[in-house]
C-alpha cells in the first residue's frame, strides 16, 4: 500500500525525490526499520506482470473514459470484490522485499490494520518472529514505535506518507465512497510512458475532505485497478501498479468471505525503477477487530523488552 508504507526501509533520495520528500520515506505501509541484514532463508516473492493495453483496445479504453465518476468507482469496487455494504475495516498481512544497490533483498513481514471509517492504521513490521517496529496513525497523532527506543512521534511529513495507506490499493477504493469525498472523472491516460511496460486506462479521481488528492488507473475493460498515485505533481512520481490477482498461484479463503487471490504491488519510479515489491500473503474484509488492536506496545521497566 503501503507505503510510510509496510516494511519498506529508508530511502536513498534521488535529486528528483529529495525536494520532493525532504525526507526517508517508511512504506502500508511502510516502516522505518533499522538497518540489517537480509534473513538467512527468506522466502522468494513471486513476480507478477501486469499486461500494458494493446492498441486494439484503446476504443475500449475510450469508452470507459466516458463513464461517470460514479459509474468507474462502482466498477473498481466490483472488480476488487469490495462488499456491497462498503469497507470499513481492512487487515493485511504482507511479504515485502526491498531493491537496492547494496545488492541483496532483503524481505521483511509486516501486519496492517486500516480502519477506513475511523482513518487509523497500524503497521507492525517483523524480521521472522522479531519485532522491529510499530507505527501508528490516528486523526490525532502519528506515532512509531520500536524495542530499543519507545515510543516517539512521528515527524509531520513522514506523517502524510503514512496516510498514502488510507488512499492507495483496495483500501482506498473502499474508502472513496464515504462522505465529504469528491469523485472526478479524468480521462483515458498513460502511465509509466518512459518504463519498460506502460500502462493505459480510465482515471478516477478521488480528493480526501483534508484537500489530498489520490489517482486510480482502471483497466477500461474489467475495472481493475492497474495502478495509483498521488495526484500531487511532485509526488505522483511515485506509482504503485497491482498485479492481476487471477495471475496468483495460491487463493486465501477466510472464514466467513469469498476467496482472496494473493496480490502484488510494486512502487516505481517514473522510469519504472523498482523501489520494493509486497506480496499480499492473506486479505480480510470488515473482519472482527480485535481489542486494542490500535494500540502501541510498552516497554517494560525492568527487561527493556518489548511485551
Amino acid at each position: 500500500m503501503n507505503t510510510l508504507l509496510p516494511g519498506l526501509r529508508a530511502l536513498t533520495l534521488t535529486p528528483t525525490l529529495a525536494p520532493m520528500l525532504a525526507l526517508a520515506l517508511c512504506f502500508p505501509v511502510l516502516g522505518s526499520l533499522p538497518a540489517r541484514a537480509a534473513p538467512a532463508q527468506a522466502a522468494p516473492t513471486p513476480t507478477f506482470r501486469t499486461p500494458a493495453l494493446s492498441p486494439a483496445a484503446d476504443r475500449t479504453a475510450a469508452g470507459a473514459a466516458r463513464l461517470s465518476a460514479s459509474a468507474l468507482l462502482e466498477r473498481a469496487r466490483q472488480a476488487a470484490g469490495l462488499p456491497q455494504s462498503g469497507l470499513t475495516l481492512l487487515h493485511e498481512r504482507v511479504q515485502i522485499s526491498e531493491s537496492g544497490e547494496r545488492g541483496g533483498a532483503p524481505t521483511y513481514l509486516s501486519d496492517v490494520w486500516t480502519d477506513l471509517a475511523g482513518q487509523r492504521l497500524k503497521m507492525t513490521d517483523y524480521t521472522g518472529d522479531t519485532l522491529d517496529s510499530v507505527h501508528l496513525l490516528t486523526p490525532a497523532a502519528s506515532l512509531l514505535y520500536t524495542p530499543q527506543h519507545g515510543t516517539v512521534p512521528v515527524p509531520p511529513q513522514r506523517a502524510e506518507i503514512l496516510r498514502w495507506n488510507l488512499r492507495s490499493g483496495v483500501g482506498g477504493l473502499g474508502a472513496a465512497s464515504q462522505r465529504g469525498v469528491r469523485l472526478r472523472a479524468a480521462g483515458t491516460q498513460t502511465w509509466l510512458e518512459d518504463g519498460p511496460q506502460p500502462l493505459r486506462g480510465a482515471v478516477l479521481e478521488v480528493t480526501w475532505p483534508d484537500g489530498a488528492a489520490w489517482q486510480y488507473l482502471l483497466d477500461p475493460q474489467t475495472g481493475r485497478l492497474l495502478a495509483d498515485r498521488s495526484a500531487d505533481k511532485d509526488l505522483g512520481l511515485l506509482t504503485f501498479t497491482y498485479s492481476d490477482p487471477r495471475a496468483a498461484s495460491a487463493v486465501k479463503v477466510l472464514p466467513g468471505g469469498a476467496p482472496q487471490a494473493l496480490e502484488e504491488r510494486t512502487l516505481l519510479l517514473p522510469g519504472g525503477e523498482v523501489l520494493y515489491r509486497e506480496q499480499v500473503l492473506t486479505r480480510e474484509l470488515n473482519p472482527a477487530l480485535p481489542p486494542r488492536t490500535f494500540e502501541l506496545p510498552q516497554l517494560p521497566q525492568a527487561s527493556g523488552r518489548a511485551q
